[in-house]
């Protein structure tokens, strides 16, 4: 189950991937930690679904973390991004995910999760203008996204976001012994 977690981690880390939810998220909920903790889950998802096809893991498993959603792993994913960065620079990557631009960005990054776990997306990437593709570029060149990308791709918060996502697992029946 380790490689689950580890599938999940790398594949989140493609790009900051994630399905934008049509509901509100509460005041003090970052969409950048909103959207990260979706493309984690997901991840787990469909390396679970993996290891399930591969006689690995129950289908129970598969079942109960299909169940699951983003906010079992966004209160993680939000204390990592305020412990690590600046109001300022929190505010600069909510600002640009909650773009057209940056919600194609992020649509992009779910379809890579699909194809990285050998799955087909279940729809096609988005069209993305001229113009929102210089706003991804701009904001991948930004020192806000730097220091994004780095905090997310850092031992540590890959180390904390390991742990919840064995956590989650476990409680879903990971490592249980078949009666």
């Amino acid at each position: 189950m380790l490689k689950i977690v580890v599938v999940s981690l790398a594949a989140a880390n493609l790009a900051l991937g994630g399905r934008v939810h049509a509901t509100e998220r509460p005041s003090n909920q970052h969409a950048t930690a909103e959207l990260y903790a979706s493309s984690l889950l997901l991840g787990a998802k469909l390396g679970a679904k993996s290891a399930a096809e591969q006689g690995k893991t129950p289908q129970s498993v598969v079942k109960c973390l299909q169940a699951l959603d983003a906010s079992h792993l966004t209160d993680l994913v939000e204390s990592v991004l305020a412990a690590n960065l600046t109001p300022a620079e929190l505010q600069t990557a909510d600002a640009f995910f909650e773009t057209s631009a940056g919600k194609k960005y992020a649509e992009l990054g779910t379809l890579d999760l699909y194809l990285s776990a050998g799955e087909m997306p279940p729809q096609d990437a988005p069209n993305i203008s001229p113009e929102e593709n210089k706003e991804i570029e701009d904001f991948n060149g930004s020192t806000t996204s730097k220091k994004l990308w780095n905090l997310l791709n850092g031992a540590s918060a890959r180390r904390e976001f390991g742990t919840r996502l064995l956590a989650l697992e476990k409680s879903c029946g990971v490592g249980k012994r078949k009666q």
